[in-house]
C-alpha cells in the first residue's frame, strides 16, 4: 500500500487499512498478517496489529491477534516433547530441544529441496519442515505434501509439518463463519411467506427474529467442531465422518434449545449445514479444491436446479431479492414436509403448483407479491421450514464459491 505524496498526512492510509480489515473479516478471514518496513510497524500497531518478528532491522511481520504466533510456538513445543520424549538433541546445545525449521513450496519436491532439508537437519536436534498449503501451485498440495513426506522419511530428526497447521484453525473458523452467516442471511431474507423474518413471526408463536439470531450465534462453535471432525476423519470412510458428526449434532441441538428458549429454530439446519461443514473439512484436509460442486456431489440431483437459479439470481438482483426468489423456487421444486404437517397434502400440492406457474412467468417476484403471499401463508398457518433450511445451504455454498464479478 502507498499514498501519493501529495495526499500524505490526510489519514488515507488509515482508511485503506481499516477498509481492507473489514473486507477480510466479511470474507471470514479473521486472522490477518502484515509484512512491512520496520519504520512503518508503529503505524500498524496503532491499528491493532502486534509485532511477531523483525528481520535485519528492515522488515517487520505483524498479526492482528496478541500472542497468536507465540501461542502457536508453545503448542509446537508441546507437540515436539510428546513426539520426542527422549529429547532427540544428541547433546547439541544447552537445551534438550534445539529445533530448526525450513519452509518450502516444493512445486515439485526436488533434490535441491532434499539438500536443504538434509543440511538443516544436520545442524539442529529437531527439524520442522513446513510445506505451503495454499493451492496456488501447479502441483496440488496433497501431491507436494506426499512427495516431501516420502523424500525426507530417512531424516529421522525431521518432523514434517504442514505449513497450514498454524492456519488450520483459520480454515475451520472461515467455514463455520460461512455456516453461521448462512443462517443469519436466511432469517434476514424478508418477506418470507409463513416464516420468521425481520417483519413478523410468520406462522410461528414460539419463536421470533431474535430467537434465530441467538440460536445461530450459539451454533458457531459446533459448526467449527464439525469442520474439524471432517478434517480429522478425512483419511477414514465418509460413513465414519457422518457417524462422528451425529454426536456433535446432538450437542448442537442442546445449545440451540438453550439459546432459543426451547424453540426448534435450526434443527434441520444443524443436520444439513453440519454435513456440509464436515464435507468441507474432509476436502480441505485432503488438499482438494473447495467448490460448491465438490461439496454437493452427493446431493446434486436434488439441489442442482434451485442452486443454479440461486446463483443466477445473485447476478440479477440484490442478495435479499435473490434470497426471496430462491426460497420460492426451492418450495416449488423440493418436497417440504413441514408445509404438509401444518396443513394437508392437497393444500401443499395446490401451493406448489401455484408457485411453479407464477415463477415460470416471473422468476424473481416483486416485493408486493411476496408480502401478499406472506399474509396468505400466515392466514393458513403454513411454514416452509424445510425450504428455509435449504436456503441456508444455498447461502453457505454461495459464500464458499461466490459468483465471479
Amino acid at each position: 500500500m502507498a499514498v501519493d505524496g501529495r495526499h500524505q498526512g490526510e489519514g488515507l492510509l488509515n482508511l485503506l487499512v481499516l477498509h481492507l480489515t473489514e473486507y477480510q473479516m466479511e470474507r471470514g478471514r479473521t486472522r490477518l498478517f502484515v509484512c512491512t518496513k520496520t519504520g512503518a510497524a508503529p503505524f500498524f500497531k496503532d491499528l491493532g496489529f502486534y509485532e511477531v518478528a523483525q528481520a535485519l532491522g528492515r522488515a517487520a511481520f505483524l498479526e492482528n491477534r496478541k500472542n497468536g504466533f507465540a501461542n502457536y510456538i508453545k503448542k509446537l513445543q508441546e507437540e515436539t516433547r510428546r513426539a520426542f520424549p527422549e529429547g532427540a538433541a544428541k547433546g547439541r546445545g544447552e537445551t534438550a530441544f534445539e529445533a530448526g525449521a525450513v519452509v518450502m513450496n516444493a512445486n515439485p519436491f526436488t533434490k535441491g529441496h532434499l539438500y536443504l532439508a538434509s543440511q538443516a537437519a544436520s545442524r539442529c536436534g529437531i527439524l520442522h519442515i513446513f510445506v505451503v498449503e495454499e493451492e496456488r501451485s501447479l502441483i496440488p498440495f496433497s501431491v507436494r505434501w506426499d512427495l516431501v513426506r516420502r523424500g525426507t522419511a530417512h531424516l529421522q530428526e525431521a518432523a514434517g509439518k504442514m505449513m497450514g497447521e498454524y492456519f488450520a484453525s483459520k480454515f475451520a473458523d472461515r467455514i463455520s463463519e460461512y455456516a453461521v452467516r448462512a443462517l443469519l442471511y436466511e432469517v434476514a431474507v424478508s418477506p418470507k411467506p409463513g416464516l420468521v423474518d425481520r417483519f413478523n413471526q410468520g406462522s410461528h408463536r414460539d419463536m421470533d427474529f431474535y430467537s434465530f439470531l441467538g440460536s445461530a450465534a450459539a451454533l458457531g462453535p459446533h459448526f467449527r467442531n464439525m469442520v474439524k471432525i471432517g478434517m480429522d476423519t478425512a483419511g477414514d470412510t465418509p460413513e465414519e465422518t457422518f457417524y462422528r458428526l451425529q454426536y456433535e449434532g446432538i450437542n448442537a441441538e442442546d445449545s440451540m434449545y438453550r439459546a432459543a428458549g426451547k424453540a426448534n429454530t435450526h434443527k434441520g439446519a444443524i443436520f444439513s449445514v453440519g454435513i456440509l461443514c464436515g464435507a468441507a473439512g474432509r476436502l480441505g484436509a485432503l488438499g482438494k479444491r473447495l467448490t460448491a460442486h465438490a461439496i454437493l456431489r452427493e446431493c446434486a440431483s436434488m439441489t442442482a436446479k434451485p442452486m443454479e437459479e440461486f446463483f443466477r439470481s445473485m447476478d440479477a438482483g440484490t442478495q435479499r431479492t435473490a434470497g426471496c426468489a430462491v426460497l420460492l423456487h426451492l418450495l416449488a421444486e423440493a418436497e417440504d414436509t413441514n408445509v404438509i404437517a401444518r396443513s394437508d397434502y392437497d393444500t401443499y400440492r395446490e401451493t406448489k403448483e401455484r408457485l411453479k406457474s407464477f415463477l415460470k412467468e416471473k422468476p424473481i417476484p416483486e416485493e408486493s407479491w411476496l408480502r401478499d403471499m406472506d399474509s396468505r401463508f400466515i392466514e393458513k398457518n403454513l411454514s416452509p421450514g424445510g425450504s428455509a433450511d435449504l436456503l441456508a445451504l444455498c447461502w453457505f455454498l454461495y459464500f464458499v464459491e461466490p459468483v465471479p464479478a
